[in-house]
């Protein structure tokens, strides 16, 4: 099956998730709410939205850097397996070491998205919000993780689901809309070594409808 007709494939089964579910914008827990994805025609319109930022407004004391990038990622975890903030608390805190914790938004399987990294619109990246996702590239990038990436013999797969597509689909454009100049790019289009997040994320995009410039290409 080519990547085209494996992503409208996908992208038929988030529209059919949709029409059963009728899901309504959820709480989520830090600055963060989710926004629900109007669906027209056939792809994903962002609701209308209030100011994007204020291009006056004063840069934060605690600020590292103006937003470039949302860069998307893996657990690299078997598509079943729950994986939560406290997983990835254990594995970047506890068991690497580091001070914080490598993503902003966690998608699980079933399309809830947990904030884990508190965040808010505007066009700079705080000190609070950075995230250790890619090194070298964290003071310009928000950093989304889906939960999967690996099949039952855990080798490196395309697992993403119906609804992790539409939750995808909702953060992508959220934050094009608020971000108009953003790259939208996979973790491996920073290095070679590694394939994260597991699927075609260029494809992915073109058929969300997201602008060529937006799109990171190598």
């Amino acid at each position: 099956m080519g990547k085209v007709t494996k992503w409208k494939r996908i992208l038929s089964k988030a529209f059919d998730w949709l029409k059963k579910n009728k899901p309504t914008p959820g709480k989520m827990s830090g600055k963060l709410k989710q926004r629900v994805i109007i669906v027209n025609g056939s792809k994903f319109k962002p609701e209308s939205l209030e100011v994007v930022y204020d291009k006056t407004a004063m840069i934060p004391s605690d600020y590292v850097g103006k937003l470039e990038y949302l860069v998307i990622h893996c657990t690299a975890t078997p598509m079943d397996m729950k994986v939560t903030k406290k997983h990835i608390y254990q594995w970047h805190i506890v068991e690497r070491g580091w001070s914080r914790m490598g993503y902003s938004d966690l998608i699980w399987s079933n399309g809830y998205i947990e904030n884990i990294t508190p965040y808010n619109e505007d066009q700079y990246v705080t000190n609070d919000e950075m995230t250790w996702g890619v090194s070298g590239h964290n003071k310009n990038t928000r950093h989304i993780c889906i939960v999967g990436g690996l099949d039952k013999n855990k080798k490196d797969a395309d697992t993403l689901t119906a609804a992790q597509a539409f939750s995808i689909a909702n953060i992508i454009l959220r934050t094009v809309r608020y971000h108009p100049n953003i790259k939208i790019v996979g973790h491996n289009y920073f290095t070679n070594a590694k394939s994260c997040p597991n699927f075609d994320v260029p494809a992915y995009l073109e058929l969300l409808g997201v602008p060529e410039k937006n799109i990171g290409r190598k």
